[in-house]
């Protein structure tokens, strides 16, 4: 629900100021007289509700009218529309009810006398008890009925309320005013009859203050129609009005009571008085005529110099309007333009420029001419501010838009007076619009396009299909008239179309000589993508335009080579029958569906050649299957025999080894024998035998012959002890039984070291306290002695190095010489013929019976190392 302000014209300060502050004492007068004559009524004292002790007094029902007579204009005056109507026609209703008891002589007494607590006083010149009287019912109900019309508007100030409504609003207070008027007349004149005679006049003093006050509030605040408008308004008349209002009001109330008081005193009878107060009134009117005379003469030479200088105000407007960049234009409240400035020489058509509200139309861009009459329509209907954009016709022929507002200008009613209008050139703005938009529209197109593509993509399996139908659908999303993709062998200098799209004519579909102009050509070769706009004028292909292009229809294209390998293979094209301006966008959007599109052709291909010798090796595999199978039928029986013959090998094999385990066990037993006898047997001899040389000796002593055969001989028993012992240790020594095989070996390599004279040194790593089984200890020095010895016997070496250690579950022995080395692959193949290379092979052999590796790594003249792995778990 809208509000009402009442009387917020902003225009009528500071006039209107003092009549504002009228309205506001008036409403408060009525309110709080009102409140003290209901206040009396309920205390009991007479006085309050008889201000004139007359002996009529308000009633509690003229209370409660009066308040809330005066509680609407308050509402009003905050707003409150709503709730002002609602006390206006409380008001009303008080009002009628006493008019209906009056016409039908119905007394509603419970109704009348609900607030008079059973009072006895206060019923002088009464019809009935607590009744309102005929000039306060009719009063109360006008009042009511125009505040009810004067809140009526869908408006924020009664300035917009219909002027109907506030017409007779105001009429119906007027009527209540001089109701009062009489009435206050007669009690300031002592004229009874005017306020005393039931059913007619009767009505208290207060109460004809309180309408009189409500009713000049009603006229007061409506300040744009009735007596209001002329008393504000800014001209000579209501200056007069102004001024000679109030003299006319109060003169003769005032000549009046000095006429009655002078009679009343006995100074002068009635023929006197009547004749000085003729006098006196007749000669106030000629000083108040030739008083406002003078004033309309001032007032109508200060409005000349208002003129004047309006009409110098309006000329530099004018030409302020004329060094604007906007057509600045007037219109009447008919919309007929009244005034353009210079501005709208820049435009066409200014033969149309009448007093015409739509004489202008012609001026406007066909399309637009009809959006712009409406809106304008519209505007003029409504006094709303019109809007609109349009393209106007420019004084070179062409069509800018521009951007025309107006709005209205309201006079003291409220009623548009003129309009005030402008049109803006707002081209740039509406082209660089149309730009953003036409790059939206070409980005929604180039991601639906794309979308379009990864689906064409998708479900189509054949090359030639794929290239059709992504030209199709770039000719249809980009407004084409021809796309299609082109093979090219520059070397053979043809091209052949697979797949293409030629809206309204058959397919280019084919091979044929390649038709590029040569600079175009080697533009493409470089994979620079061709874009002619015009390809008559464009100085690339303007010489064979009339030869290549205008034969196809082809006035402007994008050519996008497709390079692979650093060679122009193919291309794609992309044309239009007329001169078209390709965007940067576009190009680029081109160049990104015919690699996409061109790698899906790669990718097709691929797969069907891929599928073509997949189905190539699917029937090699039939026929390499069948051949199989025969050859596997004819192998069968000699597989059966060589599966035989492998059994008996492998059986061969285990009985080799077990044999190999018994020999090397009897070999093992057969040198702790031999070694046990002789050291018990011939060691002992061999013992003796040097005691017998010793006393021997003895008794040579000082025989030049003989002395010196005995030491001899005594050197060879001694040597002989020596090599039968060193012989007896190294068949069994005691070593590898009572400390361990790596204490057994270690004192091995020193042992041998003295007895061969070579030096030798042994290094142990990880193994302290560790213990291998027994035959893997024994297979471990006898291949360290088989190592040595051969070192000894062939290598030729001076230094011999012997390692022993511990790696990731194995014990690895390393044995190395720096000796002449020899070829091992040689040696091997020449124990076959020759016998040569056993103690290899039993070195070889010995690490394979306790699941070790042997390898040996010499050449000539670099030495050789012999690695030995095996097994080994704590």
């Amino acid at each position: 629900m809208s509000k009402i302000v009442i009387n917020i014209d902003r225009t009528l300060d500071p006039v209107g100021v003092w009549t504002r502050v009228m309205c506001l004492l008036l409403t408060a007068y009525a309110f709080f007289g009102g409140s003290l004559s209901l206040i009396g009524w309920i205390a009991d004292v007479p006085r309050l509700t008889d201000w004139g002790n007359h002996g009529i007094s308000t009633l509690p029902n003229t209370a409660l009218a009066v308040m809330a007579a005066a509680a609407a204009l308050a509402s009003l005056w905050r707003g409150f529309n709503l709730t002002g109507r609602i006390f206006g026609l409380v008001v009303t209703m008080i009002g009628l009810v006493s008019v209906f008891q009056i016409a039908t002589g119905i007394h509603l007494t419970p109704l009348n006398t609900f607030l008079m607590f059973e009072r006895n006083w206060g019923q002088g010149g009464s019809i009935a008890p607590g009744q309102i009287g005929t000039p306060g019912a009719i009063s109360f109900t006008l009042i009511g009925l125009s505040i009810v019309l004067i809140s009526l508007t869908s408006r924020q100030t009664l300035l917009h309320t219909s002027k109907g409504s506030r017409l007779v609003g105001v009429g119906l207070a007027l009527t209540t005013l001089g109701i009062s008027a009489l009435s206050i007349t007669g009690y300031l004149f002592g004229a009874a009859a005017l306020y005393t005679l039931p059913q007619l006049t009767v009505i208290a003093f207060q109460t004809a203050t309180f309408v009189f006050a409500l009713s000049m509030a009603i006229v007061l605040s409506v300040s744009n129609v009735g007596p209001m408008r002329l008393f504000l308004e800014d001209s000579s008349a209501g200056s007069m009005v102004r001024r000679v209002v109030p003299a006319i009001i109060i003169v003769p109330i005032l000549v009046g009571l000095v006429r009655l008081a002078g009679e009343r005193a006995g100074l002068y009878d009635l023929a006197f008085g009547t004749a000085a107060q003729t006098l006196i009134e007749i000669t106030f009117l000629l000083s108040l005529l030739w008083w406002v005379g003078r004033t309309v003469n001032r007032e109508e030479r200060r409005a000349e110099l208002h003129q004047l200088e309006a009409r110098e105000s309006d000329l530099e407007l004018r030409h302020m309007a004329d060094a604007m960049p906007q057509v600045v234009w007037i219109a009447d409240a008919q919309g007929n333009v009244t005034y353009y400035n210079r501005r709208v020489d820049e435009f066409g058509g200014s033969e149309n420029r009448v007093v015409d509200p739509f004489k202008w139309r012609p001026e406007i861009y066909p399309d637009d001419r009809e959006p712009t009459e409406q809106a304008w329509r519209s505007a003029l209907a409504t006094a709303e501010t019109y809007s609109h954009e349009h393209r106007l016709l420019m004084a070179d022929g062409s069509y800018r838009w521009h951007l025309s507002r107006a709005i209205p200008v309201r006079g003291a009613d409220g009623d548009v007076q003129k309009w005030y209008g402008t049109a803006t050139d707002i081209n740039e703005i509406k082209v660089s619009e149309e730009i953003e938009a036409a790059e939206r529209k070409l980005d929604e197109a180039r991601t639906s396009l794309l979308a379009r593509l990864g689906d064409l993509i998708a479900t189509n399996d054949d090359p030639g299909a794929l290239m059709s139908a992504v030209s199709q659908a770039v000719c249809s999303t980009m407004s084409t008239r021809r796309c299609m993709f082109t093979e090219i062998d520059v070397d053979a200098g043809t091209e052949t179309v697979h797949g293409d799209y030629y809206r309204g004519r058959e397919s280019f579909t084919g091979e044929r000589p390649i038709g590029e102009a040569e600079i175009t050509l080697a533009e493409m070769r470089s994979g620079k993508t061709i874009v002619t706009h015009d390809s008559a004028q464009d100085e690339r292909t303007a010489s064979s335009y009339e030869k290549i292009y205008k034969g196809v229809g082809e006035q402007a294209y994008i050519a996008v080579p497709l390079i692979r390998g650093g060679k122009l293979v193919a291309a794609f094209r992309v044309g239009a029958d007329e001169p078209r301006d390709w965007s940067e966008a576009e190009a680029r959007t081109i160049e990104s569906i015919a690699e996409r599109a061109w790698l899906a052709v790669d990718r097709l291909r691929s797969e069907a050649a891929l599928r073509e010798s997949e189905n190539q090796l699917r029937q090699a595999k039939r026929d390499l299957e069948r051949r199989v199978a025969e050859r596997t039928k004819e192998l069968g029986s000699a597989n059966a025999a060589l599966l035989q013959e492998i059994d008996e090998r492998r059986s061969s094999e285990t009985k080799r080894i077990d044999l190999l385990h018994r020999l090397v066990s009897s070999q093992e037993f057969e040198r702790r024998r031999i070694a046990r006898d002789i050291h018990d047997q011939l060691g002992q001899r061999l013992t003796a035998l040097r005691l017998k040389i010793a006393s021997l000796r003895q008794a040579a002593i000082g025989s030049a012959d003989f002395e010196p055969r005995v030491e001899r001989l005594q050197e060879i028993a001694e040597k002989l002890d020596s090599e039968v012992s060193f012989l007896a240790w190294e068949l069994r020594p005691t070593a590898l039984d009572d400390l361990g095989f790596v204490q057994a070996i270690g004192e091995y390599v020193r042992e041998w070291s003295k007895h061969v004279e070579i030096d030798a040194e042994f290094h142990a790593a990880d193994l302290a306290g560790a213990r291998l089984d027994r035959e893997t200890e024994t297979h471990l020095y006898r291949i360290t002695q088989e190592a040595l010895n051969n070192t000894a016997k062939h290598a030729g070496a001076e230094h011999v190095a012997v390692l022993l250690e511990r790696r990731e579950g194995s014990v690895v022995l390393v044995i190395e010489d720096n000796g002449k080395g020899f070829n091992p692959e040689a040696l091997i193949h020449a124990t076959d013929s020759s016998g040569g290379g056993l103690g290899l092979i039993g070195m070889n052999e010995r690490a394979a019976l306790v699941h070790g590796e042997l390898e040996i790594e010499s050449s000539i003249g670099n030495g050789t190392t012999i690695y030995v792995r095996v097994p080994y778990s704590v």
